[in-house]
């Protein structure tokens, strides 16, 4: 079965963020990631109409 757009989306941006980062723990890494998928539903995301 094939991903989705949006999972391919949210696959691209792990992987960009993945791709220079240094973290210190799970933890951390795990912030990092759903802080950085948040980020383009914050402040690109747009209702319906």
């Amino acid at each position: 079965m094939r991903p989705g757009k949006r999972e391919q989306r949210e696959f691209e941006y792990i992987r960009k963020l993945l791709r220079r980062a240094n973290f210190v723990s799970k933890e951390q890494l795990k912030t990092r990631i759903l802080e950085f998928i948040d980020y383009p539903n914050r402040t690109m995301a747009k209702p319906f109409k």
